[in-house]
């Protein structure tokens, strides 16, 4: 279902939009690989808020996630970013740093709990590939079927 049907169901259907839980959704990569690399990212933090316009962020969900191995010559990009970032180790997982697949148990349970099914899950739009790749590798991970991102907002920086 699109986001302006959803939206136009519930006021069609007596329900007030301004109640509509939706999440909002990013992901920190330690790497973007090229497009003839097996991988597309290495993603080592996500984080979700669940809002709606009457009552503005309910709930936060937030968790690093353990990249697992760093493919061979990308070391010095991945420890770059990390450094620039997080500062988060490369070898081994580090205190709270989360197994992918309790991650996207995680993820799932605060998704599906925070809205329902079917979900409405939003990104940036200049972070829609990054973010549906993420949940791609989560998905190639752990088994746990993701849906791509549901719909993309932008960011007017011209006032």
């Amino acid at each position: 279902m699109a986001v302006m049907e959803s939206i136009d169901w519930a006021w069609a259907c007596g329900k007030d939009p301004s109640t509509q839980l939706l999440v909002f959704l990013d992901f920190q990569s330690l790497a973007t690989f090229p497009p003839s690399h097996e991988l597309r990212v290495l993603p080592c933090e996500v984080a979700a808020v669940a809002y709606t316009l009457r009552e503005g962020i309910s709930q936060k969900f937030h968790s690093f996630i353990n990249p697992g191995k760093i493919p061979l010559g990308y070391r010095y990009l991945c420890k770059s970013t990390s450094e620039f970032t997080h500062k988060l180790p490369l070898d081994g997982p580090a205190e709270g740093i989360g197994d992918p697949g309790l991650v996207a148990n995680d993820l799932l349970d605060f998704i599906k709990k925070s809205t329902g099914t079917p979900y409405l899950v939003f990104c940036h739009d200049d972070e829609k590939q990054k973010v549906e790749d993420c949940l791609l590798w989560l998905s190639e991970k752990t088994g746990e079927v993701f849906y791509s991102v549901a719909a993309c907002f932008a960011v007017n920086t011209n006032y």
